[in-house]
């Protein structure tokens, strides 16, 4: 806080708001990223993509965290060519939106299929196999083609119920979830502990999924 002028002087999330169009802001998140990326750390994700450079006075607009992203890709794109970056995006904001923050490559790396953790579970608890292709497919027309393999396949999070608590304890359905998974064309990603089966639906309590 020694430049109070990065700031908006508000609060989001419990923290002050930084400044995302201020640009020794911008400068500092890309000294950090550089400097655990100098400690071996090469891939990051980035929380709900849409806030950043929109808090503070209350508009939201799409130009203003896309600028954002495409100020550190100049930087990461000078010392880290392989540092790997992926966007949460909930499917409430709508499919639409996964594309357009990593379209064309010179943003973040890829955005996480969030709708695919849903398409996977009722697909698995008896829903139509044409339904969930159609979603998958349906998202990958929101991305340039280029763009596709770094995206996340999302099958387990934090934020949801574990995936064997979706589909309980029939393993054929635990297998019908991973095989699809692991073997879309997406970077496939889990929350720990899904590997060993992990129980814990969402707001359960002392469950596994703390």
């Amino acid at each position: 806080y020694e430049k109070p002028y990065m700031f908006y002087g508000g609060q989001v999330f419990g923290g002050n708001a930084g400044d995302f169009e201020e640009s020794d802001y911008k400068q500092y998140w890309v000294d950090v990223t550089r400097w655990w990326y100098g400690c071996g750390l090469n891939g990051w994700r980035v929380d709900n993509p849409k806030f950043y450079g929109t808090v503070g006075d209350g508009n939201w607009e799409w130009s203003r965290p896309r600028q954002y992203y495409r100020y550190h890709r100049r930087y990461w794109n000078k010392f880290a060519t392989d540092l790997y970056t992926y966007g949460e995006v909930p499917r409430s904001d709508g499919d639409w939106i996964i594309g357009q923050f990593c379209n064309n490559g010179d943003m973040l790396s890829g955005c996480q299929n969030f709708g695919m953790f849903y398409d996977l579970s009722n697909y698995a608890n008896g829903g139509s196999g044409s339904t969930m292709k159609a979603n998958l497919v349906g998202v990958e027309g929101q991305v340039i083609g280029s763009v596709q393999p770094a995206m996340i396949g999302l099958i387990g999070s934090h934020d949801e119920s574990r995936m064997r608590s979706r589909v309980g304890d029939d393993t054929w359905k635990q297998r019908a979830v991973f095989s699809v998974g692991w073997t879309y064309i997406d970077v496939p990603i889990i929350y720990y502990g899904d590997e060993r089966g992990a129980l814990g639906p969402k707001g359960g309590g002392p469950t596994e999924l703390q």
